[in-house]
């Protein structure tokens, strides 16, 4: 159980702190860009879609273009039609605005079924692999008014076998991974915002790699139907964007409409202050000095507007990553036993090992992780009625070098095991310049409340100066530089909203 709770106090840096990233979502490199439209975050592409500022046609242009100035370095994408994606502008562009995310991009991740597009699962088994229709995740999008940009990489059936996804925040090291492709064409300026899932640490990883916003929300809070399966009692669908405006623009349509209110003005907590903890979990240990201290760094900057405390996750929480990775492994042997008997040869060395080590657990071993898995949720109960959200390592620290691994999910099964919401906030870099996420989680249900907080804290973060995200390594093209540079002057008199 929950171990003594201490009030915060602000720690010494074990090294000194490079600057931390968050900066307006809108300049999102240490220098700014050339306007172009594909550099929009998607609550604003959307409201200026909305007004008639810019074209639908124009803005889903400007990101093919990007795609085929970048994607022969990044590899993202594992299946595009751009002649169809404009057909599909051209048509909202006749259409009066129909959702949130009119007109708005969306890139999704090659787990996810989309009707008349391929999907391969990230495997050469299913190559030619087109569904009939589309899963209930893109239906939503599509409901919203979104353009499906095409679908992005995935590693094999999103297990481990890594992809060949570059990082382009971070040159020469993984992307993260299973939903690497959707993470690197968000941070490279090739999608706005992009679908992906997470069974282990899926998106948290490949946020916190690539340097932007990842969130995953409470387990069954959006259907996981048309997705391939891999563990059916932890996958999960969720999403990546470079703006945490993003985060509630896509909970909004994807999941329980927040009927008219913002975020930011949901209550949360029982007093004025945000109620968050700095969770030590049994794990910490084997954090880099620089996520401890991007923890901190975090911790400093709402100390004053929120209220900070320490605490030890102990208990069951002792035995919760042995737990998921047991339940992970039985359940993907089961989830791709047709594939390993029927396509034994055309699976990956990472793929079979997971499968035949399900193989090999007993019934009795999956039923003692499940129970362990049972006990935490019980504990963090009561956890959860004194804090609005904890604070915790999402990764080991920098992104491994090379594209042999993807990473350690380390830090995010413990989460994914109870089924909590968690967002991955883009707050560092580590010593080579890489980029290093803070995880931030939520009780199971209570998904709005943490993305209240992630609204809350943010502009607390960016008013110390912190800058928000790593930028790709090219500079972007300037395609679109005219119709944004139009749109700037077509607002002239107008307002935010």
């Amino acid at each position: 159980m929950c171990g003594v709770e201490k009030p915060y106090a602000a720690r010494s840096f074990s090294t000194p702190v490079k600057s931390p990233l968050l900066m307006s979502p809108e300049l999102t490199s240490p220098t700014p860009p050339s306007p172009s439209l594909c550099h929009l975050p998607a609550y604003r592409a959307a409201d200026l879609v909305r007004r008639r500022d810019i074209s639908c046609h124009e803005l889903v242009k400007s990101h093919l273009d990007r795609i085929t100035h970048r994607d022969a370095d990044i590899r993202a994408w594992a299946h595009l039609d751009p002649e169809a994606t404009l057909r599909q502008a051209k048509r909202k562009d006749a259409q009066e605005c129909v959702g949130s995310l009119h007109g708005v991009p969306v890139a999704v991740k090659d787990l996810i079924d989309t009707k008349d597009m391929r999907t391969t699962y990230g495997s050469a088994i299913y190559s030619d692999h087109v569904p009939c229709r589309n899963a209930s995740c893109v239906a939503r999008l599509l409901a919203a008014g979104a353009v499906i940009l095409g679908k992005t990489v995935t590693t094999e059936f999103a297990t481990f076998q890594p992809a060949a996804t570059r990082n382009p925040a971070a040159p020469g090291r993984t992307p993260g991974g299973s939903s690497s492709g959707s993470a690197a064409a968000v941070a490279d300026y090739m999608a706005p915002v992009a679908l992906g899932t997470q069974t282990a640490g899926s998106i948290m990883r490949p946020a916190a790699y690539c340097g932007i916003y990842g969130f995953k929300p409470s387990y069954g809070a959006l259907s996981y139907g048309g997705i391939k399966a891999l563990s059916p009692s932890l996958d999960t669908v969720g999403f990546f964007a470079r703006a945490a405006q993003d985060l509630s623009l896509l909970w909004d349509a994807l999941g329980t409409p927040l009927q008219g209110a913002r975020v930011a003005d949901l209550p949360v907590g029982r007093g004025d202050a945000i109620r968050l903890g700095i969770a030590h979990v049994p794990e910490s240990d084997r954090a880099d000095d620089d996520v401890h201290d991007a923890i901190e760094s975090v911790a400093q900057a709402v100390a004053d507007e929120c209220d900070v405390r320490r605490l030890t996750l102990a208990g069951a929480f002792a035995s919760a990553v042995s737990a998921h990775k047991i339940i992970m492994t039985v359940e993907a042997a089961a989830a791709l036993g047709p594939e390993y008997r029927e396509h034994r040869l055309e699976l990956g060395p990472q793929v079979l090992e997971l499968i035949e080590g399900g193989r090999r657990l007993s019934r009795g071993t999956y039923e003692r992780a499940l129970k362990v898995r049972d006990s935490c949720l019980t504990e963090l109960a009561s956890i959860s009625l004194r804090y609005d959200a904890l604070l915790v390592p999402g990764v080991t620290g920098e992104a491994p070098v090379g594209l042999g691994f993807t990473g350690d999910p380390l830090f995010c099964r413990t989460w994914s095991l109870i089924g909590c919401p968690a967002a991955s906030l883009p707050v560092a870099h580590g010593p080579s310049g890489a980029p290093i996420g803070v995880q931030i989680v939520g009780a199971p249900g209570r998904d709005h409340d943490l993305l209240n907080v992630v609204a809350h804290i943010v502009p607390m973060l960016m008013g110390t100066g912190m800058d928000m995200r790593s930028s790709p390594t090219s500079s972007p093209p300037s395609g679109a530089s005219d119709a944004l540079s139009r749109s700037h002057r077509s607002r002239e008199g107008h307002s935010d909203p």
